[in-house]
C-alpha cells in the first residue's frame, strides 16, 4: 500500500509506504480492503491488522485485530469493526473494543454502517436485514417501525446486500451481489432498481460499491461491478423507456386512456404497465403487426373509447379492454383522426383519399358518405378553430378550410400567403390557426383571410424550421426545431425560453408530445419514449423542500507540451510544498504555484495545451472555450475540441485560460496557467547592449570623418559664395529696373479694366422701385474678376405686365466675357422693345441670330464658337403665369406641397412641406451650333 502524489513538475508517482513497515508482516498474504482518512492518520485496513500512518510523524502505528474480523466502517470519525465472534467493535485509544450492546451482532457479518441520527446507526447485517443501533443505550431494533419498512426489510433479507451509502440524506444506495443496485428512501420506499437483465444500464448484477458525486445541480452515481464501472445520472427528472422495457419499434403517437398510457408504432399498439417493479410496455395482441397511424381517446358522457387508426381500418378499444372494428365494409386508412369536444359525437378522419366523418348514432359509429366526397387529396393534418372551421392540411395541395355550419369551403395556397403547399404542419394554438415547416412559422389572419409570417415564438423561431409544436397551457409551448426541443413561455410583454432540462435530450425526430394532468411530459421520438417530470430534480419528488446546492465544476489542464518535439512542461497537476519531518513533500494543489511557471526557450515557441472537464452528465457534449492572454484578443468559440495549438509565439509572458460549458449551459470555473517564452539570443538584453555599443562607436567614427570633410568643404564654399554674391548684386539691380517698368504698365491695364467695370455696371439693368409693387425678388451678382463674363438681365414691361429676368453665362472670363455681356445686354434690350416679340423662346431665337451676325460666325473651323448659356423667364404679374426658355441652363421651381403637383422630369423632396421641380433647358447655346437652325 502507499499513495500517489506529484513531483515538483506535477507528474504523479506511486510512493510505496508498506516498505516502512516491519518485513515480518507478510503483505503478500494480506488483502488491504479499505483505506480510511482522518485528520491525524490514514488507516490501511486488512482483516488482521490496521496499518495506521501518522500524518504528523510519518510513522506507522499497527493495531492487531481479533480473529474472524470482517469489514470496517468509518462513521462520524469513528472506526467501527465487525467481528463474527464478538459482534460490533470500535477502535478506541489505539485498541479495538466491543461497543455497548455490540454482542447483538455476534455470529453475523456486518456489510454496512451508516449514520442515522446523532445517536443511531443504520446497520446492514448479511442475511438478517437492516437494524437501527443506538450507540448511547446500546439497544438494537430491526428497521421495521412502519409496515413499509417491515416489507422492505423482508425484501432485502433475501438479497445479498454488500454495500450501503447515502446518495442524499433522504436516499440510500444499496449494492447487492447478484441483484444489481437499489435506491431506497429513509422511510423504506424503493424508488429505483438498476438490474442488468432489465435495463442494461449496468454491465453486471454483482455490484460491490456505490459512490455519489454532485455535478452542478445533479448527482452522478458510480457503481463498481464485476464487469466494470457503471455511471447513472441519478436525479435528472428525465427517464427513457428503453427498448428493453418491451417497446420494439419507434413510437409514433401517445395517448392516455382509462388511466393507462398507449403508444402506437408501425408494428402495433403497446400499453404501459407497472405490474412489477419495472415499467413494462406490452403489445396488445389484436394490433400485432399492424401499422398504427393514430390513437385518439374519447371520454365524454356518452362515449369512453380509444379510437385506433390502422392500415386495416379504424378500431375502438372500450373501457373493459375489448377491441372492435368500427366499420368492416369501409376500408379507411387514417393518417389523422380528430376528436373535438365541440362535436362530441363526431370523428373527423383524414386519409390518403380525402376527408371522412364518422357519427356516433345508436351506440355505433356510422360513416357519413355525404361529407365532402369531392375532397380527394392526401390528408396530413386536421384541426378545428374557435369559429368551428375545420382546417385540412393536404400533402401537396395546401390547406382547405371548411365551415362546419354553412358547409362553405376555402382553399389556401401561395396566393393566400402560404410559403409552401407541400406538407404544412397545422396547429390550433389558443384558438388560432398556425402552420409550420422548414420555412418557419406562419399565422392565419382572419381579417385579411391570409397567412402571414409570425413572431409568436419570437424572432428566433420565426424563420427556423419547426416540425412539431405542443401546447402545455395558454403560455407554455414545446417547439421542436432542428431535432431539438425548446420550452417557450409566451407572456403578454415578453417571450423567453427555458431549455435547460431539455438540453439533456439527444438530437431526435419528435413524433408526438403529450402532457398529463400532473404536467409530466411524454415525448415519442426516434430515440424512444422520454418522460420529463415537472420538477427541477428527481429527488424533489420525495422531498419537495430539499435545498440542493449548486457545485461548480472545473476544467483540468492535463498537459502542456512543445509542438516541435513533444516535450512536456506540465503534467496536469499543480503541486504545493509541504515540509513534514524536515522532508519536502509535494501535495496536490488547485492553483499554479510560482515555482512551476515554465520558461521556454524561443525555439520552442510552438506549444500545445490539452484539457478536459471531470463533469459526467452527458460529458460528450461538454464544450470548451479558451484564450491565451498576451496573444488572443477574445475567447475562442465553444467547441468540443480538447486541445489548443499556438505557433510562432513572440517572447513574453502568457496566461492560458480555459473554461467549459455543460449540456445545461452552465459555465465552469476558469483554469489559468502562466508561462514565459524567452526572446531569441539576438533580442536579449546582452544583444541590445552590444548593438548599442556598436551603434555609438559607428556614429563616432562617422561624425569624425564627416567633420573633417565639412571643414574642407567650408573653405571651398566660402570662396564660391563671394563670387556668387557679386553676381547676385548685379542681377538685383537689373531686376529692380525691370520691375518698375512692369508696375507702370500693369497700372495702366488695371485702370482700363476698372473703367470697363464702370461701363459694364452702367449697362446692367437696375430694378425700379415700381417693380417691388408686383414682385418680391433679389439679385446676387459677384464677379470672379474685375469685370465679368456672366451677367443678369431684368426688365418690367408695363404695357404687358410682364417681368423678364435672365441669368446668362457668356463664353470666356474677364475682359473677353465682359465684351460678350455688353453684346448680350444690348441685344436683349433691342429684342424686348420689339412689339412682335411676346414669348421667351422668340427672345432666345432673336438673340442667337444677333450674336451669330455680330460675331460673323460662319461655321469655319478656325472660328471660335463664342456664345452664351442662359435661362430666361417671363412672369405675368396679373395672371401669375410664368414662361421659361433656356439655352443649356435649367429652371428650378420650389413649390409648396399644399398646391397641386407639377409635371417635370425630376422632383426632389426638400422637406415635408416643399418640393423642388427641375425644368430642363434646350441643349444648345446662344450662338453658332450644330442645331442652330432649330428654334428654342
Amino acid at each position: 500500500f502507499g499513495y500517489i502524489g506529484p513531483d515538483k513538475n506535477g507528474q504523479l508517482h506511486y510512493h510505496n509506504l508498506s516498505r516502512q513497515v516491519d518485513t515480518s508482516y507478510k503483505f503478500s498474504e494480506l488483502n488491504i480492503w479499505k483505506v480510511f482518512d482522518t485528520d491525524t492518520e490514514v488507516i490501511f485496513y486488512s482483516v488482521k491488522y490496521l496499518f495506521r500512518y501518522q500524518k504528523k510523524t510519518g510513522k506507522f502505528k499497527i493495531t492487531t485485530l481479533p480473529e474472524n474480523t470482517f469489514l470496517g466502517f468509518m462513521v462520524n470519525d469513528n472506526l467501527y469493526i465487525g467481528n463474527f465472534d464478538k459482534g460490533l467493535m470500535m477502535l478506541t485509544d489505539n485498541k479495538v473494543k466491543l461497543v455497548q450492546g455490540g454482542d447483538f451482532f455476534a455470529k453475523n457479518d456486518i456489510f454496512g454502517i451508516l449514520p442515522w441520527s446523532s445517536e443511531e446507526l443504520f446497520i446492514n447485517v448479511g442475511g438478517m436485514g437492516f437494524f437501527i443501533y443506538n450507540n448511547k443505550t446500546g439497544k438494537t431494533k430491526p428497521f421495521e417501525n412502519t409496515p413499509l419498512e417491515k416489507e422492505t426489510n423482508e425484501f432485502f433479507k433475501s438479497k445479498q446486500v454488500y454495500f450501503t451509502t447515502f446518495i442524499y440524506k433522504q436516499v440510500i444506495g444499496i449494492a447487492t451481489i447478484g441483484d444489481g443496485a437499489f435506491f431506497m428512501t429513509r422511510d423504506g420506499k424503493i424508488i429505483e432498481h438498476f438490474d442488468h437483465d432489465q435495463t442494461h444500464l449496468i454491465p453486471d448484477n454483482i455490484v460491490t460499491s456505490i459512490y455519489a458525486e454532485q455535478e452542478g445541480n445533479y448527482k452522478v452515481v458510480w457503481l463498481t461491478t464485476n464487469k466494470g464501472i457503471a455511471k447513472i445520472e441519478f436525479d435528472l427528472p428525465i427517464f427513457n423507456l428503453y427498448n428493453e422495457f418491451g417497446l420494439s419499434d419507434i413510437p409514433v403517437k401517445i395517448a392516455n386512456f382509462n388511466h393507462s398510457y398507449y403508444f402506437s408504432t408501425f408494428s402495433g399498439l403497446f400499453k404501459l404497465s407497472y405490474a412489477t417493479n419495472y415499467p413494462e410496455i406490452k403489445p396488445i395482441p389484436e394490433f400485432e403487426n399492424k401499422t398504427i397511424y393514430s390513437v385518439t381517446p374519447i371520454e365524454n358522457e356518452n362515449i369512453k373509447q380509444l379510437i385506433v387508426g390502422t392500415t386495416a381500418g379504424i378500431y375502438k378499444v372500450t373501457e373493459d379492454g375489448k377491441t372492435n372494428y368500427i366499420d368492416k365494409t369501409e376500408n379507411i386508412i387514417p393518417n389523422q383522426v380528430l376528436y373535438d369536444k365541440k362535436f362530441p359525437n363526431s370523428l373527423f378522419v383524414g386519409s390518403e383519399r380525402g376527408i371522412k366523418r364518422l357519427n356516433y348514432i345508436d351506440q355505433k359509429w356510422q360513416l357519413d358518405t355525404s361529407f365532402y366526397p369531392e375532397i380527394t387529396s392526401f390528408i396530413a393534418w386536421l384541426s378545428i378553430d374557435n369559429k368551428n372551421n375545420l382546417w385540412i392540411a393536404t400533402l401537396n395541395n395546401g390547406l382547405i378550410k371548411v365551415d362546419l355550419k354553412t358547409g362553405q369551403k376555402s382553399y389556401y395556397d401561395k396566393s393566400k400567403g402560404l410559403p409552401s403547399i407541400n406538407s404544412p404542419v397545422l396547429y390550433n394554438l389558443n384558438g388560432h390557426i398556425f402552420v409550420s415547416g422548414d420555412f418557419g412559422l406562419y399565422a392565419y389572419n382572419s381579417q385579411l383571410d391570409y397567412f402571414q409570417p409570425s413572431t409568436f415564438f419570437g424572432n428566433k423561431f420565426a424563420t427556423s424550421p419547426i416540425h412539431h409544436i405542443h401546447q402545455i397551457d395558454r403560455q407554455t409551448f414545446l417547439v421542436e426545431s432542428r431535432n431539438r426541443i425548446h420550452k417557450i413561455i409566451v407572456k403578454q410583454d415578453t417571450i423567453y425560453t427555458d431549455d435547460q432540462i431539455f438540453r439533456r435530450l439527444p438530437e431526435m425526430i419528435v413524433k408526438d408530445i403529450y402532457t398529463d394532468l400532473t404536467k409530466t411530459i411524454w415525448i415519442a421520438s426516434s430515440e424512444g419514449i422520454f418522460v420529463i417530470l415537472p420538477i427541477s430534480n428527481y429527488i424533489k419528488h420525495f422531498d419537495p423542500n430539499i435545498k440542493i446546492p449548486y457545485f461548480p465544476f472545473n476544467v483540468h489542464l492535463s498537459r502542456f507540451t512543445s509542438a516541435k518535439d513533444d516535450s512536456s512542461y506540465f503534467f496536469g497537476n499543480f503541486p504545493k510544498i509541504i515540509i513534514e519531518n524536515e522532508d519536502t513533500i509535494y501535495h496536490l494543489s488547485t492553483s499554479q504555484p510560482d515555482f512551476i511557471k515554465p520558461v521556454l526557450p524561443f525555439k520552442f515557441n510552438d506549444i500545445n495545451f490539452r484539457f478536459s472537464s471531470p463533469y459526467y452528465i452527458d460529458e460528450e457534449n461538454v464544450l470548451y472555450s479558451y484564450k491565451l492572454e498576451g496573444f488572443d484578443e477574445k475567447w475562442s468559440k465553444w467547441t468540443n475540441e480538447t486541445k489548443a495549438v499556438y505557433t510562432n509565439l513572440k517572447e513574453g509572458s502568457y496566461t492560458f485560460k480555459v473554461k467549459a460549458q455543460d449540456v445545461f449551459g452552465n459555465i465552469s470555473l476558469t483554469t489559468n496557467f502562466s508561462f514565459e517564452i524567452e526572446p531569441p539570443w539576438y533580442r536579449t538584453i546582452w544583444a541590445y547592449i552590444v548593438y548599442f555599443i556598436a551603434i555609438i562607436s559607428g556614429l563616432y567614427f562617422i561624425v569624425k570623418f564627416y567633420t573633417r570633410k565639412l571643414e574642407r568643404d567650408k573653405k571651398r564654399l566660402e570662396k564660391i559664395v563671394q563670387e556668387r554674391t557679386a553676381e547676385v548684386v548685379k542681377q538685383k539691380d537689373e531686376i529692380e529696373g525691370q520691375k518698375a517698368i512692369i508696375e507702370e504698365k500693369n497700372k495702366d491695364i488695371t485702370d482700363s479694366i476698372r473703367y470697363a467695370e464702370q461701363i459694364q455696371v452702367a449697362v446692367l439693368p437696375t430694378p425700379t422701385e415700381d417693380l417691388s409693387k408686383h414682385l418680391e425678388f433679389f439679385l446676387y451678382f459677384q464677379p470672379k474678376d474685375i469685370v465679368s463674363g456672366d451677367f443678369y438681365f431684368t426688365k418690367f414691361i408695363n404695357r404687358a405686365n410682364l417681368f423678364l429676368a435672365a441669368a446668362v453665362d457668356c463664353t470666356g472670363h474677364g475682359v473677353p466675357g465682359a465684351f460678350m455681356s455688353l453684346l448680350g445686354v444690348t441685344f436683349l434690350n433691342e429684342i424686348i422693345n420689339k412689339t412682335d416679340v411676346s414669348h421667351t423662346d422668340q427672345v432666345l431665337n432673336h438673340l442667337r441670330d444677333n450674336v451669330i451676325k455680330a460675331l460673323n460666325q460662319e461655321g469655319k473651323e478656325e472660328q471660335k464658337k463664342d456664345g452664351m448659356d442662359m435661362a430666361l423667364i417671363a412672369f405675368n404679374t396679373e395672371t401669375g403665369i410664368i414662361e421659361f426658355s433656356g439655352a443649356n441652363n435649367p429652371l428650378y421651381l420650389f413649390r409648396s406641397n399644399d398646391k397641386p403637383a407639377l409635371e417635370s422630369e425630376k422632383k426632389f423632396e426638400e422637406d415635408e412641406n416643399i418640393t423642388m421641380y427641375e425644368f430642363k433647358a434646350d441643349r444648345m447655346p446662344i450662338g453658332l451650333h450644330d442645331h442652330a437652325d432649330i428654334p428654342f
